[in-house]
């Protein structure tokens, strides 16, 4: 480290001496440089970062003259043009100021793998290999795919090494007994025993030692590649004694060479409210057996379910609410869960507060009282009933103002009757003295000072209804009456 601290101010000192005079670089930029990326190999091209011969730029200093001396601005680019940014070559330790000093190319990305040869086939129909290395070599990364390490495999065939035997006969007179060959052993083994079978024995026909044994037949082949049997009795028949040698009650066997004859079961479930059990198959036996056993997997039986303790209530929908005691009731059905025993721990509710709706109001018949009607209904337009434009219209007259002008369509619900009141209201109500002219004219009381603001926001259309189109009178009297021609 201080051989290169020492290297890289000899060469600043170098390039300061060859750049007098010039705007070659600096001493200073080159700390600035280290002082920037500390611990960059870039640091050991010294002037040449920036110089392809002092005081001459090459494109990084030119680069990093054109960005105000500041290195960081300029990591990005790509000042040699080799395919590298600036940052990625002074990570590098590479020239980024030199087209022929580069990054190495990154690694391509692993995609397989190389494996170790296959092992022999197991017992279990089953052999493995190992991953000794990625591929392509020197690739990066994992592939993207696992790795295959197992593969099902056929065992090779058990040579026949014995025989199973069946049980010897009586002693003859001949002072022989016999027995027969039942199979080979082990067990779906292949190929003869290379030592013929024992078929015959002396005898004899007082008591005789027992020289062998007479066996169950083997146990189907385990899962751990053995298979058993059982001491039936010794041999000869009717023999004293045990036999010197040891009985051979396990042998070595293939297995998953036998069919499979029935199932392993998981527990049965609870009893359901249904009275039936249930249970899954978790595989089949013999372990490690082939095909399908001839006899249907029994999952369900009957049980007697628990009895269940009732819990809850079922009830009658609530009935309306009574207004003598602000309170719905209901009834009980029966109790839940159905078929339960027993009583619920709370107490059923039967009753409930409630708000007894409101007797409907009856609706007030409509008025016939002429005046009233006129004031609610026609005042608006017409002024008060005694200054009324339209005194001694008559009930006709009244109906075909409502159906001939859209502005009185709204006063389309009145009865006859109330608009033949109307009408006798017109008649018989005595109108007061009249006011000294020109105190309003024809107009509703107030209506002179106020009407020129309303034709003013709103116009003269509102007035046709009762003045006529022209404003010459219809129902009401004409405007021109109080003013000229001009409005005014």
């Amino acid at each position: 480290m201080i051989r290169k601290k020492v290297l890289v101010m000899l060469l600043a000192v170098a390039c300061i001496i060859g750049a007098v005079g010039s705007a070659g670089a600096v001493s200073s930029y080159v700390t600035s440089f280290s002082s920037t990326y500390p611990g960059s190999a870039t640091a050991s091209f010294s002037c040449s970062i920036c110089h392809s011969n002092t005081p001459t730029r090459n494109s990084y200093g030119t680069a990093y003259a054109n960005a105000g001396h500041n290195f960081n601005t300029i990591e990005a680019q790509d000042s040699d043009g080799d395919g590298a940014t600036n940052i990625t070559e002074i990570n590098a330790g590479t020239n980024p100021g030199d087209p022929g000093s580069k990054p190495p190319p990154a690694p391509a990305a692993c995609t397989g793998y190389t494996y170790s040869a296959w092992s022999t086939c197991g017992s279990n129909g089953q052999q493995t290999r190992t991953v000794l290395s990625y591929t392509p070599a020197g690739c990066a990364g994992t592939p993207s795919t696992p790795p295959v390490l197992s593969q099902a495999c056929t065992p090779p065939p058990v040579a026949c090494t014995g025989y199973s035997y069946s049980a010897w006969s009586a002693c003859g007179s001949n002072g022989q007994q016999t027995r027969t060959v039942l199979s080979n052993t082990p067990a779906g083994c292949a190929g003869t025993p290379s030592t013929p079978p024992v078929l015959s024995q002396a005898c004899s026909t007082g008591p005789v030692a027992c020289t062998g044994y007479s066996y169950s037949a083997w146990s189907a082949c385990g899962s751990n590649g053995q298979q058993t049997r059982t001491v039936l009795s010794n041999t000869p028949a009717g023999c004293t004694g045990a036999p010197l040698t040891a009985p051979v009650l396990t042998q070595v066997c293939s297995p998953g060479t036998g069919a499979c004859t029935g199932y392993t079961y998981s527990k049965w479930s609870a009893c359901g409210a249904d009275g039936q059990q249930t249970r899954t198959v978790v595989d089949k036996t013999p372990t490690g057996c082939k095909g399908k056993p001839s006899t249907q997997a029994k999952l369900t039986r009957a049980c007697t379910p628990p009895s269940l303790a009732c819990k809850a209530y079922k009830y009658t929908t609530w009935t309306t609410c009574n207004p003598n005691t602000s309170e719905q009731t209901r009834a009980v059905l029966n109790n839940l869960p159905a078929g339960c025993s027993g009583k619920p721990s709370k107490p059923a509710k039967l009753t409930k507060a409630c708000i007894p709706p409101t007797p409907p109001i009856p609706p007030t018949p409509p008025t016939t009282d002429g005046t009233t009607l006129y004031m609610q209904r026609c005042s608006a337009c017409h002024g008060s009933i005694e200054r009324s434009q339209v005194r001694g219209a008559t009930a006709a007259a009244i109906k075909s103002a409502i159906s001939g002008f859209s502005q009185m369509n709204f006063l389309s619900s009145l009865t006859d009757a109330q608009i033949q009141a109307i009408a006798n209201a017109l008649v018989t109500t005595t109108p007061p003295p009249p006011p000294p002219p020109p105190s309003g004219g024809p107009h509703p009381d107030g209506w002179l000072n106020q009407h020129p603001a309303f034709v003013d926001r709103n116009g003269t259309s509102s007035c046709t209804a009762c003045h006529g189109q022209d404003l010459q009178g219809a129902i009401g009297p004409s405007c021109y009456s109080c003013h000229s021609d001009g409005g005014d």
